[in-house]
């Protein structure tokens, strides 16, 4: 009983570290190791009706992973071929889980729906060095729909490309502007030169209306 309960505080100080079961790393290493990118996947609005999966999934890693810990520590009635088979089934969940983040990843590219992008990038629900390039790419073609923060942002941070970017469309912003600045100057200019005009004519047909005026009485008046 004694040996159970330090077995058990032991597994759960263990798990709470990060610790992985040695007994068949290679294939339980890589489910341990997934185990956050998939619990992301609950904060991803289009992936939240996969919620029942994702959380099967999770308290399964938890119950398998401390399989692993009872069999390392030669703990009586578990066998390694039940945690094989259990590691094996739990695998195929997880490239599942997997290939349905890929196809989200896609899908949100093909269809341009930035925010579906945004959280997959900032939850790094993808492998965000290899995908740094067309994460960046898409971030460039659609900056004004896109909130960078998060993971975009140290991203973005880091590149020059994006800085280049973002210098170039200060200078277009700044060019237009001006160009709007210039344009509006000119427009008052040719309102303020036509506004000059009108009443310099309107002067002029005043003048000549009192001279007519003035010449029509002199002829009344016989002068």
């Amino acid at each position: 009983m004694y040996k159970l309960l330090i077995i058990t505080l032991l597994t759960t100080f263990l798990i709470a570290e990060n610790v992985n079961p040695k007994p068949y790393s290679n294939l339980g290493n890589i489910l341990y190791n997934n185990y956050e990118k998939i619990a992301h996947m609950t904060q991803v609005n289009a992936f939240k009706i996969y919620s029942k999966d994702i959380n099967d999934y999770m308290a399964d890693i938890i119950v398998t992973k401390k399989m692993g810990f009872s069999l390392e520590m030669e703990v009586s009635g578990v066998s390694r071929r039940d945690y094989l088979d259990k590691l094996r089934e739990l695998s195929k969940r997880n490239d599942t889980l997997l290939r349905t983040i890929q196809s989200g990843y896609r899908n949100s590219i093909d269809n341009e729906d930035s925010q579906f992008f945004l959280q997959i990038v900032n939850n790094k629900l993808i492998d965000i060095e290899m995908n740094k390039n067309e994460i960046i790419s898409y971030y460039i073609d659609h900056s004004e729909e896109i909130n960078s923060t998060g993971i975009l942002e140290e991203l973005i941070k880091k590149n020059d490309r994006i800085r280049a970017g973002r210098e170039a469309k200060k200078k277009r912003y700044k060019t237009k502007k001006m160009l709007e600045e210039e344009k509006i100057k000119r427009i008052r200019r040719d309102d303020k030169e036509a506004k000059e005009k009108l009443e310099k004519r309107l002067e002029k047909d005043l003048q000549r209306k009192k001279l007519e005026i003035r010449n029509k009485q002199k002829q009344m008046l016989g002068v």
